[in-house]
């Protein structure tokens, strides 16, 4: 049987009006080793099952202050299998909501806990709390809100005052202010306390309370205003949200925006706020970012041409806007693998199209399918990623596609060994280009060049046009690109004719490692011209492609990058240098002839594209000449992956004959 006890009577009276609600527990009511979801009224667990794995049970091994405390622990990479929710029994969206608990984290470890907005555990995460190595992020999604410290293996108290009312979050540690911010949820229904893997920590002292809102006559208030960041220089448009507090409808009002010196005033007027609604307000014009932190003020005023509001404690809002310098002829590159078949990729498209948009000119996005009618192959292959969708930032960690303006603000500070200029020309069905590198610093070491090519508004009839969606219904969340879609909103499989993909990689030379046709040794202020030959396909529409160059330094990491469209290429002129594909190599051949790993110690792959079907014949010649395999392939067409043996051959460089109806080309690799 359940203990019912005073603390929870307190929940029993949250349904009447204007009641303020209080709980606590410091499980000194429990006998060690109970269930705290079967022995509470309130605790409960995220699948409702009590009294097992998911639930916490009372120890007395640590405590603050008293004899009994709960310990949450995981080592699985899942987390869990402890998951505990203490369920407030209403949703709170307005008034004022104060929690505090006591946390205990083990050295070393980490701690994990967020609150739910929803009565429904699981449909909307208000907020997450880490602790991990002494240091706290209080979180909305990937967002990074309010970060703080703590000592490890040391008993400290956090309390977070909350106005739902006015969205504003305060977090105290030891009753020192951490800061406060505001929040994309102003609902709290319920606090989930995980363990995540690693996390070792103990709980005591919890406790919550609610204190109505009293709404005054007339009151305008300004909940948040949307995070802004860049570059130096970038114009940003700032929007805000505001909301009716007040008894009074609201037909109009300014919201003032003060940045620096910069001072803009957007006027609503037409609306009909009700008590409790709310909107966002878009500024018409923007604000230019300048170098380093500055505070943006949005105020709300002149509420219905009135000098009036009957709460000015709600009416302006704060945040630090930071803008960085970026490197001089800095382009940052992110490789994204995707496919049609993904119903998570479309993340990955929200988050290519947004830093496409954001960053222009400082940003290319290159998105490598997979398994659907716009894969390339000899990308796909080598791009080697995990899962889908995933990103490379400057060939940088795997990572997800959410997190690439994360990368893309480390990448973009970092100066470049070298500048990279596309130029082009077109002849007849062959796009001829030239990336011309000019070093800046001295370099050491195999650097390489490859040249991409991408295309945007990719569209097509077939099935395999037609999007997955596992945003659909929002039970994953809502997913808003660019131009304001929510993928929540969108069927489980957005038809094809309803599809436009961007980004897309339709042609890369001379592969994913690139062509290693620098010195050991760059001096600074040297120069390299390389020339790529591609085969134009009819089906692309070049006026909406762009020329990619990629610079891969020692590291194997992309040093810098260029991107031009084409008819910018052209109009730069094309300059004459070293053929990293030459033209008797394109006869037979489109732009891709690549072998890999190179060097290698076992296995050799050899990848090519043949434009038309012919028989293909293959040699692999030493350094002095013998040849050591050879084999007839007979007939082929289309992108071809040839596997070669080479672990019984003596270490040392050799040649790859690849004869395509009496076209021969040629590749070298090393062996290890």
């Amino acid at each position: 049987m359940k203990k019912l006890n005073s603390l929870l009577i307190a929940l029993a009276i949250c349904s009447i009006a204007n009641a303020q609600f209080s709980f606590s527990d410091d499980f000194e009511s429990y006998t060690v080793g109970d269930y705290i979801g079967s022995n509470s009224a309130v605790w409960t667990t995220w699948s409702g099952a009590t009294g097992g794995a998911e639930d916490a049970q009372v120890t007395d091994a640590n405590a603050n202050a008293s004899s009994n405390s709960i310990y949450f622990e995981s080592t699985s990479a899942n987390g869990g299998p402890q998951d505990v929710v203490l369920d407030f029994g209403v949703v709170f969206s307005t008034g004022d909501f104060v929690f505090q608990s006591d946390f205990y984290v083990n050295q070393s470890a980490g701690a994990y806990f967020n609150f739910q907005a929803e009565s429904v555990i699981g449909t909307t995460w208000a907020l997450d709390c880490h602790m991990v190595d002494g240091g706290i992020s209080f979180q909305n999604g990937s967002t990074v809100m309010l970060a703080a410290a703590y000592t490890q293996a040391t008993w400290f108290t956090m309390k977070m005052e909350i106005n739902l009312t006015t969205n504003n979050w305060e977090v105290f540690i030891d009753g020192v202010s951490m800061g406060s911010f505001a929040n994309g949820e102003t609902q709290i229904a319920s606090i989930d306390i995980f363990p995540t893997q690693g996390n070792q920590f103990y709980v005591d002292n919890i406790s919550a309370t609610h204190t109505p809102y009293v709404m005054p006559q007339i009151n305008g208030a300004m909940l948040m205003i949307n995070p802004i960041e860049g570059l130096v220089s970038q114009e940003r448009y700032a929007s805000v949200e505001v909301k009716n507090l007040g008894l009074t409808t609201i037909s109009s009002f300014d919201v003032v925006l003060n940045y620096g010196s910069t001072e803009l005033t957007e006027s609503v007027s037409g609306v009909s706020l009700n008590s409790f609604d709310g909107m966002t307000v878009d500024f018409n014009s923007p604000i230019i970012l300048g170098e380093g932190s500055s505070a943006l003020i949005a105020t709300i005023n002149n509420i219905n041409g009135l000098n009036i509001d009957d709460d000015t404690s709600d009416d302006s809002k704060t945040i630090e806007v930071t803008a960085v310098k970026p490197a001089d002829g800095k382009m940052v590159i992110a490789e994204e693998g995707t496919g049609t078949w993904c119903g998570w990729c479309p993340r990955g498209t929200v988050a290519m199209d947004l830093m496409a948009r954001d960053f222009e000119g400082f940003y290319q996005g290159i998105a490598i399918h997979n398994g659907d009618p716009m894969e390339l192959a000899v990308y796909d292959q080598d791009l080697d990623v995990s899962g889908y969708p995933s990103a490379l930032v400057d060939r940088g960690t795997e990572i997800d596609p959410g997190d690439i303006k994360v990368d893309f603000m480390e990448r973009i500070l970092v100066e470049p060994s070298a500048f990279i200029s596309n130029g082009a020309s077109v002849n007849g069905d062959s796009l001829n280009v030239s990336l011309t590198v000019d070093f800046n610093l001295a370099a050491s070491g195999n650097w390489k060049i490859a040249c991409v090519l991408t295309e945007d508004n990719v569209s097509g009839v077939s099935s395999g046009y037609s999007q997955s969606n596992t945003y659909s219904g929002g039970d994953a969340g809502d997913l808003v690109g660019v131009d304001g879609t929510n993928w929540a909103d969108l069927p489980g499989t957005v038809s094809a004719s309803n599809m436009v993909y961007h980004h897309v990689a339709r042609a890369l030379s001379p592969s994913f490692e690139g062509y290693a046709g620098f010195p050991n040794s760059i001096e600074s202020g040297s120069t390299y011209t390389f020339n790529f030959k591609f085969a134009i396909d009819e089906n692309w529409k070049t006026e909406d492609m762009h020329i990619v160059g990629m610079l891969i330094g020692a590291d194997s990491k992309i040093d810098n990058g260029s991107s031009s469209s084409i008819d910018d290429a052209i109009a730069a002129g094309l300059v004459s240098g070293t053929n990293v594909l030459g033209t008797t190599n394109l006869s037979q051949f489109d732009d891709v002839l690549s072998i890999y790993p190179n060097p290698s110690t076992d296995l050799v792959k050899l990848s090519l594209n043949i434009k038309d079907a012919a028989t293909l014949e293959l040699k692999i010649i030493n350094v002095i000449g013998q040849t050591l395999a050879s084999r007839n392939y007979g007939n082929l067409v289309g992108s071809q992956i040839l596997p070669l043996n080479v672990s019984e051959f003596p270490a040392g460089i050799y040649t790859v004959e690849v004869l395509v109806n009496g076209s021969l080309s040629t590749k070298q690799f090393v062996k290890q």
